[in-house]
């Protein structure tokens, strides 16, 4: 299968609680006592699909999913120059990212669990994961479903949090990627994806 490689890799820590000092989002690194941290960030799971993820660092040194996006449209809807950026206040998260000519924005109030997707309301309650359809359409965005997985993340070799592997735990969300569809012009997997990981991941056939 041919691997072609476009792709948006961005993360950004947001300190709060720490007096301006920057807490290291994972470990592996001295931790200063009493402090959280949020990182979020975006990368391609899909030809057709981009994760946006917000994840929290608590002060006990555990690292928690706050809120997973999976933004869905035709295929190659991220390719493109981007840019992505991302902010708090408060009980506050807020993240605005750029591709080409689409851009997609959430706030999330982590007190209330309501997410702001696109500008429109989203009640979470006890749900992590939002799938969100049409996103490169000139009309409004569908929220197509909300959805749930482990709130536990670890950190990948990147010392970035492994989010695919929450992704490749959920059978709905892997058939929302829709990983059978190729990058225009031909191109297979995008290399880097959460598709390409399920590929290399993928035990041998039977013989």
């Amino acid at each position: 299968m041919r691997i072609a490689t476009y792709g948006v890799m961005l993360a950004l820590v947001v300190t709060t609680g720490l007096m301006g000092q920057e807490r290291p989002p994972f470990p592996g690194r001295p931790r200063l006592p009493g402090g959280t941290s949020t990182m979020s960030g975006e990368h391609p799971a899909s030809a057709v699909a981009l994760a946006t993820w917000v994840v929290r660092a608590e002060s006990d040194g555990a690292h928690r999913l706050e809120l997973l996006v999976l933004w869905r449209g035709q295929p190659g809807w991220w390719r493109g120059p981007g840019s992505g950026s991302g902010g708090g206040s408060g009980s506050t998260i807020r993240w605005t990212g750029q591709h080409g000519g689409v851009e997609v924005r959430l706030e999330l109030d982590r007190a209330t669990r309501v997410a702001q997707i696109q500008g429109e309301q989203v009640e979470l309650g006890d749900s992590n994961v939002v799938l969100v359809d049409d996103v490169d359409a000139l009309e409004k965005v569908t929220i197509a479903a909300l959805s749930r997985v482990p709130r536990e993340v670890a950190p990948s070799g990147a010392g970035r949090p492994d989010i695919d592997s929450l992704i490749l735990s959920s059978p709905e969300i892997m058939s929302f990627l829709r990983c059978e569809v190729p990058l225009p012009g031909g191109a297979g997997v995008v290399m880097g994806s959460t598709c390409a990981k399920a590929v290399d991941g993928r035990p041998p056939p039977d013989r």
